[in-house]
């Protein structure tokens, strides 16, 4: 087994992962009746009337399931502990040395830690979403293609992929110079949950949510989406080079 497939497969992390699919869909099935609910009372008689508003109707809501505040607090959570346990178990527990004595320098194992993470956050938050998104709408399932790739729902999913980068990126370096699991938690999720607490919409993860969907491609998402976490992994990787093994 390569070390690729031992960072894949292990068992801890993999019953994370399977624990914040489960709660994401649960928030984002009970999201998607709240909001077509709400829609559905206000417009109704439109609805019947005209299908091509009903499409619009349904664009708007997969949309705005990826603005779901609840769905994001458990996504930061999840890939919090995710990040911890795929950077500081192995340390934590006494198994690093074992690890770092492979043939890899330790920057590709940084690098292979850190896409083993990329994938299990990109699983844990878009297997839900399309999972819901394509069952609910299966009424419409002539539309789905078009639904899923709309604008305002393409964009959405780009702010989405801004956020996971961020997330990834920074969880991974504050693994890195925290000195075990349980303070990498604590930190990763203060610098996660702060702003969003206290409402500062000018960094993520908040620029993220309520950024208007039209805005993805600006240089601001794009510094905070893009920029700043290729920053992160860089700095990560130099940091994982020199630091000791414990």
């Amino acid at each position: 087994m390569t070390l690729k497939e031992w960072e894949l497969n292990e068992p801890t992390r993999l019953m994370i992962l399977l624990a914040g699919m489960i709660l994401n869909t649960f928030i984002l099935h009970s999201a998607y009746l709240h909001l077509t609910a709400s829609y559905t009372i206000l417009h109704s008689q439109s609805l019947t009337s005209f299908p091509s508003i009903l499409g619009a109707h349904i664009i708007r809501v997969i949309s705005g399931l990826l603005s779901n505040g609840s769905f994001w607090i458990i996504s930061g959570l999840f890939i919090s502990l995710l990040g911890s346990v795929i950077f500081r178990m192995d340390r934590d527990v006494g198994y690093a040395n074992s690890i770092y004595s492979l043939p890899y320098k330790k920057w590709e194992i940084f690098g292979i830690k850190y896409l083993v993470l990329l994938l299990y956050s990109l699983t844990l938050t878009f297997i839900p979403f399309f999972s819901v998104s394509i069952i609910a709408s299966l009424s419409l399932i002539e539309y789905i293609p078009d639904i899923l790739f709309s604008k305002m729902v393409v964009y959405r999913i780009l702010l989405s992929l801004y956020m996971i980068l961020y997330l990834t990126s920074l969880v991974s370096l504050v693994s890195l110079i925290s000195p075990n699991i349980l303070i990498t938690i604590i930190i990763s999720l203060s610098l996660f949950f702060l702003p969003f607490f206290i409402s500062i919409s000018e960094v993520p993860p908040l620029l993220f949510i309520i950024g208007n969907f039209k805005e993805a491609l600006n240089f601001k998402m794009i510094t905070w989406g893009v920029i700043v976490p290729l920053a992160l992994i860089i700095l990560s990787m130099g940091i994982s080079e020199w630091k000791d093994v414990r």
